[in-house]
């Protein structure tokens, strides 16, 4: 193996070492031990592998042998102390020790160790004497190392049936008792009792066996983790409502209760428990505001916290209309507002406005704006209040693009002869806003004379007698109320020459 043979190549290289500084003398030659040597005075063994159980774990040491070499360990663990040894931890050389949580509980535990090289080759492990411990059975308080509730769920598990004892104290002087198989969990509720205070740790102690064969004791803690906090949603600092919403985190609460001072508290009806609470009012003059907050638990002590608070000014709410674009076909459009506020109206002119009843506050609201009618650059003017405060008025603009706008178009005639009698043909479209077609007209070099039809029109066009090809534009224009829109196509007229 590797290790063997690093330790061969130095005992030659002292060798060769002594024959060059001894030659008129017999060269000595050296004795070397190879620890990991199978075959050597330690037979292999020069871990003195120990195995030690506490809080929950096995604990393995070793001996570093100190050979050249060594990249790291390897350790091993089974249930029987001759075979089924199986790979459990790797660490890297310089490390002595390892943790092992997947023993075998309330059963003797056996592990061994051997050195890895660089190159993957291993020290004999059949040679290393197997460090043996025997585990309590193991117990699990819950699903974590805190407890905000002292009803609580163990878990207990042990390589051995029999009788199980459950207490709260080693002495096991009043115990609960169940019956566990081998192998398989145990569940069972359970009381952590009562606590003073939080940050208390409690102890649940377990034992498998008989009267008089009882095992070691298996133990695991929570220590008792009951400290609510009082706050407005999201962490907000100032409120809008005299009868804020306020949040309760933090789990194992009872009961609770409010005042407006720490020694109000005393005289304050107590109410269940929930995650929020509404129903606290806040004075009707401004100012910073106090909360106080008394939690109750089933462990039978209370914790206090407080909150500061006070009205919102109002000083900068902000409107941003339809996510922020500039432009907009749509007759409405979603208003996005952020106050602190319980109420507020919106409108498109200060006088509507100041008319406009008042609505719940929203985030977001959808707002229909005047349309056709007016300026086509659109303004929204909002304003908010709150119990305490009444906000500026605040505005933000938007251009209206009507979705449909009013048309008129000329088809292709082709390229007439000259001085024929040619068909013009073409639509014309309402617009959105002005959605009665008046009147379409033509300019064909005549000036604008009128065509027949509005939507879908023709006009009998003279063409002019040229000699030679020519370009002439062909003007379509409709009219609806005020509203003009206006078209235009170049034609050629092939020209007839002169005989």
């Amino acid at each position: 193996m590797a290790l063997r043979r690093t330790l061969t190549v130095a005992a030659a290289m002292l060798l060769a070492l002594s024959l060059v500084v001894g030659c008129e003398e017999k060269p000595t030659v050296p004795a070397f031990d190879n620890p990991l040597d199978p075959e050597g005075p330690g037979g292999g063994d020069a871990f003195a592998v120990t195995a030690v159980f506490q809080l929950g774990k096995v604990y393995v040491s070793w001996r570093d042998p100190g050979v050249p070499g060594i990249a790291g360990f390897e350790v091993f663990h089974s249930v029987e102390s001759g075979q089924g040894f199986a790979l459990v931890a790797e660490v890297e050389a310089g490390v002595t020790s390892a943790a092992h949580e997947g023993f075998a509980p309330n059963s003797p535990n056996y592990y061994k160790v051997r050195a890895v090289d660089a190159e993957g080759a291993t020290s004999a492990i059949s040679n290393v004497t197997a460090a043996q411990v025997v585990t309590p059975p193991l117990v699990a308080v819950g699903d974590t190392n805190l407890a905000t509730s002292r009803f609580t769920t163990l878990t207990v598990r042990s390589a051995l049936g029999g009788s199980v004892q459950i207490d709260s104290t080693a002495a096991f002087a009043a115990p609960a008792t169940a019956t566990i198989e081998a192998d398989i969990p145990l569940e069972m509720a359970w009381d952590l009792g009562p606590a003073v205070g939080d940050g208390e740790v409690k102890r649940v102690y377990v034992r498998v066996g008989e009267a008089g064969g009882w095992s070691m004791a298996g133990v695991d803690s929570v220590t008792v983790d009951f400290a609510p906090t009082l706050r407005l949603p999201g962490g907000a600092a100032t409120v809008a409502s005299r009868t804020p919403v306020f949040e309760i985190l933090g789990a194992g609460v009872t009961d609770m209760r409010f005042a407006a001072t720490r020694e109000g508290l005393a005289a304050a009806a107590w109410l269940p428990a929930a995650e929020t609470h509404d129903g606290y009012e806040l004075p009707v003059e401004p100012g910073d505001f106090t909360i106080f907050a008394e939690f109750a638990c089933d462990f039978g002590f209370t914790a206090i916290d407080s909150l500061e608070t006070a009205p919102d000014p109002l000083a900068a709410p902000s409107l941003i209309l339809a996510g922020g674009s500039q432009t907009t076909s749509d007759e409405a459009f979603p208003v996005t507002v952020s106050a602190v506020a319980v109420d507020m109206r919106l409108a498109e002119d200060p006088l509507t406005l100041a008319a406009a009843p008042w609505e719940p506050y929203a985030a977001s609201v959808d707002f229909v704006h005047s349309a056709c009618a007016g300026d086509l650059t659109k303004t929204v003017l909002a304003q908010f209040r709150n119990d305490w405060h009444l906000s500026e008025v605040v505005s933000a603009e938007i251009v209206w693009i009507p979705p449909q706008p009013l048309q008129v178009d000329i088809a292709d005639p082709g390229t007439p002869l000259a001085a024929a009698t040619v068909v013009l043909q073409g639509t014309a479209t309402p617009g959105t806003c002005h959605p009665v077609l008046d009147l379409v007209e033509i300019d064909a070099g005549d000036g604008w004379l009128p065509a027949v039809g509005l939507e879908d029109w023709t006009f009998s066009w003279s063409v002019p007698a040229v000699t030679e090809d020519t370009v002439v534009r062909i003007r379509a224009r409709v009219t609806a109320g005020a509203a003009v829109a206006a078209d235009s196509l170049d034609v050629t007229v092939t020209g007839i020459p002169l005989p």
